[in-house]
C-alpha cells in the first residue's frame, strides 16, 4: 500500500516562499505560503498558507495526481485522502480530491487544534482527464483573515486511509466469518483495498453526457507469500463453499470491517515449491455483498 501523493508531508520545498515541491500555489485577493520549520505535526515542516480579510480572498494548493500516473488507470477508481488541518477558524480550511466534475472535501470543525481530516471516497469518473488534490484555506463570504497549517497527507486507493505518520506493518489485516474465527493476513507488495462504482454514460441527442450510477461494492486483492498450510486450507474452503466473512483492518484503536466473499475461478492458495513446501502463496480476491 503506497501513498500517492508525492511530497505529502511538505518535507521538499526548493523554493520555501512558493509553495512545496510537486504542488502550484494559487489562489484569489491576498494570499501567501511559506515553509513551516516550527509548527508541524509530521516530520520538519508543514505547510502555511494564509487568505487576507477580503470577502472571498483564498489561499490554494494543489497537486495533479495524473501527472504522476496515467489517467486511463485512474479512472474508475476509488481514492481516499486524510491528513492534519490546523486552523485558527473552524470550517474555514480544507483538503478536497476533485476531477472534471464532482468535488469531495473535508472542512475542519474545530479552531486552533491540530485535526485528521477525511475525505469521503471519489471514484474517478470515465471521462474525466483530471484527477487533483486541493488543499485551501479560504474566508468565503465574510471579511477577516485566516491562517492554517497543513501536515501528513495521505492518498490511497481504496475506501480507507491511516493516520500519519503511519506504519503499515503496524496494520492488522485478518479474514473470517467472524473475528473469533479468523485468520491474519500478511499482505505482500500490490495489495488493493477498494470501492467500485457500479455506473454508465450515455449521449443525449442535445450533446450532453449523461452519468448513471446503480450502486457501490467493495473489491479488494490481497497477495500473500508464506502462508502456514493450516491457514491456507482454510482460505481454501472458505472459496470452495463461497463463504460469506468480514475482512478486518485495523489501525491503532479504528477497526474496519468489510463483508466479502473469496472469488475467483481457481483455488486461491497454492503450495510453493521445495525447500518452502509447508508455506504457501497466491493473491485472495476479495468481493462485498
Amino acid at each position: 500500500m503506497k501513498n500517492l501523493l508525492y511530497n505529502a508531508d511538505f518535507e521538499l520545498w526548493t523554493y520555501p516562499n512558493t509553495g512545496p515541491d510537486g504542488w502550484t500555489f494559487t489562489g484569489v485577493g491576498s494570499r501567501w505560503i511559506s515553509r513551516e520549520p516550527s509548527f508541524v505535526k509530521t516530520g520538519n515542516y508543514a505547510s502555511k498558507q494564509w487568505c487576507g480579510a477580503a470577502s472571498g480572498d483564498y489561499s490554494y494548493i494543489y497537486a495533479n495526481v495524473h501527472s504522476q500516473y496515467n489517467i486511463d488507470y485512474l479512472r474508475g477508481r476509488t481514492f481516499k485522502l486524510g491528513g492534519w488541518v490546523w486552523c485558527d477558524t473552524a470550517s474555514k480550511a480544507y483538503i478536497a480530491l476533485t476531477d472534471n466534475i464532482i468535488q469531495n472535501h473535508i472542512f475542519n470543525t474545530v479552531a486552533n487544534t491540530w485535526q485528521w481530516v477525511e475525505t469521503q471516497p471519489k471514484t474517478i469518473i470515465n471521462s474525466a482527464d483530471i484527477f487533483r488534490v486541493q488543499i485551501v484555506v479560504q474566508s468565503r463570504t465574510e471579511s477577516g483573515g485566516h491562517t492554517a497549517y497543513f501536515d501528513g497527507l495521505v492518498l490511497l486507493e481504496g475506501c480507507w486511509v491511516p493516520q500519519t505518520p503511519y506504519d503499515f506493518e503496524d496494520v492488522e489485516f485478518r479474514l473470517g466469518p467472524t473475528s473469533a474465527t479468523s485468520i491474519v493476513l500478511y499482505p505482500d507488495e500490490g495489495m488493493e483495498l477498494g470501492k467500485y462504482l457500479m455506473h454508465n454514460t450515455q449521449r443525449a441527442a442535445d450533446g450532453h453526457l449523461y452519468g448513471y450510477e446503480f450502486g457501490t461494492y467493495h473489491k479488494s486483492s490481497i497477495p500473500v507469500q508464506f502462508m502456514p498450510s493450516s491457514d491456507a486450507a482454510i482460505v481454501n474452503s472458505w472459496w470452495e463453499s463461497q463463504a460469506k466473512l468480514l475482512l478486518f483492518v485495523t489501525s491503532g484503536p479504528v477497526t474496519a470491517v468489510h463483508s466479502c466473499m473469496i472469488m475467483g475461478e481457481t483455488c486461491p492458495m497454492s503450495q510453493i515449491s521445495k525447500p518452502y513446501d509447508d508455506r504457501f502463496k497466491g493473491v485472495i480476491p476479495l468481493e462485498g455483498y
